[in-house]
């Protein structure tokens, strides 16, 4: 049994090294007490190759944040100043005075830029509801270290007494 309880703690060891190494790759700068709207005034541009993924952005904007959601338009790579990774699920974001640019090579890249933006995401309170959002100025660079996001070791299986 000691043997058993042995090996087990060097399977959580390794497991807890394994997932500390999965942390993603991310550059991150924010400014901090500069604001830019983020509302129906907002156009965020997306570049992915992915047709579906700005139909699937709009559509979570709307069920989000309701009549004060931005629009989504398209737009190309090359126009951004982003050097994304040749992982599926990087993506690069950034906020500034000339609008919300966020730049993926899948669907799933936009979708990890989106739930970062929606995190960082203030809504502007009014006297009795919001009255919009706003942001912060930032530019988010950020990939998987790995290429899988979990780590699932079936104890029981493996160990028998």
């Amino acid at each position: 049994k000691a043997e058993s309880a042995c090996r087990l703690t060097s399977v959580v060891c390794l497991a807890a090294a394994l997932v500390a190494s999965a942390a993603p790759t991310q550059t991150f700068k924010i400014e901090k007490n500069h604001y830019v709207p983020f509302d129906a005034t907002t156009t965020v541009r997306l570049a992915c190759p992915d047709p579906a993924a700005a139909k699937w952005l709009q559509a979570h904007y709307k069920e989000w944040y309701g009549d004060y959601a931005p629009k989504v338009a398209e737009g190309q790579l090359a126009s951004f100043n982003f050097q994304l990774s040749s992982s599926a699920e990087a993506y690069a974001a950034s906020v500034d005075e000339t609008g919300v640019k966020i730049a993926a090579n899948t669907r799933a890249g936009t979708r990890w830029a989106s739930y970062t933006l929606r995190q960082l995401t203030i809504a502007k309170r009014g006297t009795f509801k919001t009255e919009g959002y706003i942001l912060p100025k930032l530019t988010i660079e950020d990939r998987p270290h790995l290429a899988f996001r979990a780590v699932l070791f079936a104890v029981q299986a493996a160990f028998r007494p």
